[in-house]
């Protein structure tokens, strides 16, 4: 499926418990792939019982008397619905916290939220230049994108739109992304170690074996070279509780 327009998303959240706390910001734009533009953009700030914590507001600034304010009790989802029913997917930086927080808000609405594949553009897209972090500003920064005020639903959109709209092959890496991936591993014998390094497996010491994130088209490709497997459930455990960072897994070696 070719992706022609798709919706670039985040939100700012009460704080980081999704049982208990809501969305008060959310920010969204549409992107003509094809033009590489934003052609709408969204923002409104939303209330939610029980206020701001501490925790949160050191990060986004937002207090609580700005969500209890008219605007926020008042605040509609309508542009939001219009955006996302132009869009073919939903990109967002580390869509497994946003996604379940969207979700949530469009209960708390009673509204129900549009059947669109996520793309997670943490673990999914290769930006143009990428450094040492995947923090969204520190992309923005290698990138020659000025980054404003931090950590608001809406400047966070934007800077992703414009990473995204620079990102190479964009409409190819937005289809790809649609294609689940999975941990795999090169079974190869100390002699041959140089064919996984050489195909972008790297070697984890605590399972003692080449690793590489990949879709299952790749794994069998690969699979004619040499062996290559799903990291088996006990193996992903290990790497989880050695924190091996996972999120940015093949972004840096």
């Amino acid at each position: 499926m070719k992706l022609s327009k798709i919706c670039v998303l985040d939100t700012e959240t009460q704080g980081l418990n999704i049982e208990k706390d809501n969305v008060i910001e959310i920010a969204a734009s549409l992107i003509d792939v094809e033009l590489g533009l934003i052609v709408k953009t969204f923002s409104t700030l939303i209330y939610a019982d029980g206020g701001v914590s501490p925790e949160a507001f050191d990060i986004n600034n937002i207090p609580t008397s700005a969500i209890e304010a008219d605007y926020a009790k008042k605040a509609s989802l309508d542009p939001l619905l219009e955006i996302l029913s132009f869009s073919q997917a939903i990109c967002a930086h580390n869509a497994s916290f946003d996604q379940p927080f969207v979700e949530k808000l469009f209960k708390n609405y009673n509204i129900e939220f549009p059947k669109l594949p996520w793309i997670d553009t943490l673990t999914r897209i290769k930006f143009a230049k990428m450094k040492k972090s995947m923090v969204l500003t520190h992309l923005a920064t290698d990138n020659g994108i000025v980054v404003g005020t931090a950590h608001r639903a809406l400047q966070d959109v934007l800077l992703l739109s414009e990473l995204l709209i620079k990102a190479p092959s964009l409409g190819s890496q937005l289809f790809n992304a649609l294609t689940p991936f999975f941990f795999c591993y090169a079974d190869v014998s100390f002699e041959d170690r140089n064919k996984a390094k050489d195909l972008d497996f790297r070697w984890i010491k605590a399972i003692g074996k080449w690793v590489k994130y990949m879709s299952e088209d790749e794994r069998l490709v690969l699979n004619e070279k040499f062996r290559c497997l799903k990291l088996t459930a006990e193996d992903m455990t290990v790497l989880k509780k050695q924190n091996i960072n996972l999120t940015n897994f093949n972004n840096f070696r």
